[in-house]
């Protein structure tokens, strides 16, 4: 609905178009919401000042500012964690990549000695006059 203080307090425009006009917040200029679409009519800024800043020192305010606050501490505390999950991965990955090598060479070694062993066991019955 249009705010009737918005429109400078004129009765008739404000009889002709309260079923169809509303003040678009960000533009503060009217807009027809049966087809959202702007007109050219601009309410420009509020002429009662004093009703926007009642409603700054609302209430709401001290309980919405500790939210957000809180809202900060826990964004913060989340970058901290992702920067710790960060290390933690980058570190778990060099190991991974250690243990990855360090398996590889056993395989290496435990080949070579089965070889080794093989041909121990090759020669022994090679020689064996039986």
């Amino acid at each position: 609905m249009v705010d009737r203080k918005r429109l400078g307090g004129d009765q008739q425009l404000y009889q002709d178009y309260a079923t169809h006009l509303a003040v678009d917040p960000i533009r503060q200029e009217l807009y027809d919401s049966a087809c959202a679409g702007h007109i050219t009519i601009n309410t420009g800024p509020a002429k009662y000042p004093e009703e926007d800043q009642a409603k700054m020192n609302d209430k709401q305010t001290p309980p919405l500012r500790g939210e957000i606050e809180g809202l900060a501490r826990q964004v913060e505390h989340l970058i901290e964690t992702c920067g710790d999950l960060r290390s933690q991965n980058e570190e778990l990955r060099a190991a991974e990549e250690q243990v990855t090598r360090e398996k590889e060479e056993l395989v290496s070694r435990n080949r070579e000695a089965k070889r080794r062993i093989d041909l121990v066991v090759d020669r022994l019955r090679g020689a064996d006059p039986s």
